[in-house]
C-alpha cells in the first residue's frame, strides 16, 4: 500500500537534522502540530490548541492520582463522528478493512497532546531544507495547504509540487489511478536524482531505516 509514503514529518524530527539525505518526498505532507492549531483546512483560530493543553495536563493529573494511561482516537472511530470528507475516509481506511491492522489502532496518549499541539514538523525547514524536494498532494485533500506550506518555505532550490486532481488526502494511499500518477512523479525523481551505492557493513552493524509515518500510527506517540 501506498500509505508509507504520506508524510507526517516529511523531515526526520524537523527541518534541523537529516542532512545525510540526498533528497526528500512527501505524498499527503501530514503536520500534526498545525492541524491542532490551526485545524483540518487551516483555518481555525489557534486558540483551540489550549484545549489540547487542557486535556493533556488533565490526563496527566489523573495518572498521577492512579487513573489508567487515557488515550484519543488519530482518525474517527465512527463515520458518523469525521467532520469532513477526508476524516470519512480516513475512518474507512484505519477502521475498515480496506487498510485497517490489528497493530495499528490509530490512537495516542491524551499527555501527547501537549507535545503535539506545540510540535511543528516544518520547522526551520527555511534554512535546512536544502535537499531536493518532490512534494506530492490531491487537489480535493483538505490537507493540501501543508503541502504548498512546505513548498514554499522549503530553502531547496530545486523543487516541486505536483497536484494530483481529484485526489483526495488519503486516497492517494491505495486508489490505483491516483497511486500510479504519484509513482510517474516520484519514480522520475529517485531515478534522476539517486545513485545506488554498494555499502559493506561490520558484522556487529545493524541497519536503520527513517519511517515518516502516517496519521494512524504515529512514531512519537501513536499506536
Amino acid at each position: 500500500m501506498f500509505d508509507s509514503l504520506e508524510v507526517q514529518v516529511i523531515y526526520p524530527t524537523n527541518g534541523s537534522q537529516g542532512l545525510d539525505a540526498a533528497v526528500v518526498h512527501g505524498v499527503s505532507a501530514y503536520n500534526f502540530g498545525a492541524v491542532l492549531r490551526q485545524g483540518w483546512y487551516g483555518t481555525d483560530k489557534v486558540d483551540q490548541a489550549f484545549q489540547s493543553l487542557d486535556m493533556a495536563a488533565k490526563a496527566r493529573t489523573d495518572e498521577a492520582n492512579g487513573a489508567k494511561l487515557a488515550y484519543f482516537p488519530l482518525t474517527p472511530t465512527r463515520r458518523e463522528d469525521a467532520p469532513n470528507p477526508d476524516m470519512v475516509e480516513a475512518y474507512e481506511y484505519y477502521h475498515t478493512p480496506r487498510g485497517q491492522r490489528a497493530n495499528a489502532p490509530s490512537t495516542a496518549p491524551v499527555r501527547c497532546l501537549a507535545q503535539l499541539a506545540t510540535y511543528d514538523a516544518f520547522h526551520n525547514v527555511e534554512i535546512f531544507l536544502t535537499q531536493l524536494l518532490q512534494i506530492i498532494a490531491g487537489s480535493k485533500a483538505g490537507s493540501r495547504w501543508m503541502s504548498e506550506d512546505v513548498y514554499k518555505r522549503a530553502a531547496s532550490k530545486s523543487k516541486n509540487l505536483h497536484i494530483v486532481e481529484g485526489a483526495s488526502h488519503v486516497g492517494l494511499y491505495d486508489k490505483p489511478d491516483l497511486v500510479a500518477e504519484a509513482m510517474s512523479n516520484l519514480a522520475p525523481f529517485f531515478k534522476k536524482n539517486l545513485v545506488t551505492q554498494e555499502v559493506t557493513l561490520p558484522a556487529t552493524a545493524g541497519a536503520t531505516s527513517e519511517s515518516l509515518g502516517a496519521p494512524g500510527s504515529r512514531p512519537f506517540c501513536g499506536r
